[in-house]
């Protein structure tokens, strides 16, 4: 169960590992055992984090950069207080740029660079809002398989096209992915399909299974492999 939930992780990132690592010391690690609603908390602050750390950050860099740079006037032909620099790089940072303030003409240049970090900025922050869905309910999927026991509803679920009654290594791992989301049924419907038609319907692919003209090519290409004429 845990193996797999750590395999599948939606926390998989290297960003992601770091702050995990770091809610692991303050909440402590995951448990096997640990509630649904608890495992998905835990995404979610995972992700809020990120973005907010990160949005920190840039305004911080643009507040710095801003007071470095002479000739950033007020309307009063001040500098720029540390509170106006704030301001600014509140607003370029969210993209919105009312463009109210003046500034030196080695700001702009700044500027430019920033406006470009921060344009990324918010569309990585739009991105990580719109998997964290899907994120969730992979975990709500990871969830529900870990707690899955043997039963005749999870043999008739993993079960192929022969009803036996019985489940192979080959068919839980394709009815697992399956369960996990990790394939879908237009996924393995034409790999089936080519299985077939190489076997014959006969359920294994056999060295009779080979045509007679197929087989002198394969001949032909192995030997070229092994450098004969």
């Amino acid at each position: 169960g845990n193996e797999v939930e750590q395999a599948f992780s939606p926390l998989a990132n290297y960003q992601d590992k770091l702050f995990c690592a770091f809610y692991d010391r303050i909440l402590g690690k995951q448990k096997e055992d640990e509630l649904l609603y608890k495992r998905i908390g835990r995404v979610r602050l995972v992700k809020m984090s990120q973005i907010f750390l990160q949005f920190v950050l840039l305004v911080m860099i643009g507040v710095c950069v801003s007071q470095a740079f002479p000739g950033n006037e007020e309307d009063d032909g001040s500098e720029w207080s540390w509170m106006t620099s704030f301001y600014w790089s509140i607003q370029t940072t969210t993209t919105i740029g009312y463009g109210d303030l003046d500034m030196s003409f080695e700001m702009r240049w700044f500027q430019i660079f920033y406006l470009t970090v921060s344009t990324y900025f918010v569309g990585d922050c739009f991105g990580k809002l719109g998997s964290l869905k899907e994120e969730i309910l992979e975990i709500r999927r990871q969830y529900a398989w870990g707690r899955r026991k043997c039963t005749k509803a999870l043999i008739n679920d993993m079960q192929a096209d022969v009803h036996d009654e019985k489940v192979d290594q080959y068919e839980f791992l394709v009815g697992s992915l399956l369960s996990l989301g990790k394939l879908t049924s237009d996924d393995v419907a034409p790999i089936m399909a080519k299985f077939r038609e190489l076997s014959g319907n006969g359920g294994f692919i056999t060295y009779q299974d080979i045509d007679e003209g197929d087989k002198l090519e394969d001949d032909h290409i192995e030997s070229s492999y092994l450098g004969e004429t």
